[in-house]
């Protein structure tokens, strides 16, 4: 199983984050979290938030923590893996 991209993907409290960063801690890779890319000052949407998804997507190892199937669609397209509650599809 090659985990050099993986993406995880649950609801708010959910573990999603925990899990990220134990698994890229394990991975020796980077933990990207996207509600940090997603939201800017005063709690406002980023209007270059895909572009940077794209751009950290294409990178050749990381972990990402999701939050939603839009940015799940866009990073699982660059990675083979996407933990999801119940396993890895």
């Amino acid at each position: 199983m090659n985990l050099t991209r993986v993406v995880v993907v649950g609801t708010s409290c959910s573990g999603k984050t925990t899990l990220a960063r134990r698994l890229a801690r394990i991975l020796a890779t980077d933990h990207v979290e996207l509600d940090s890319l997603y939201w800017g000052p005063e709690w406002t949407p980023r209007p270059d938030f895909i572009q940077n998804v794209l751009a950290i997507a294409q990178q050749p190892r990381w972990v990402i923590a999701s939050f939603g199937l839009i940015t799940l669609s866009h990073a699982c397209s660059h990675g083979p893996y996407c933990a999801r509650r119940g396993g890895l599809s």
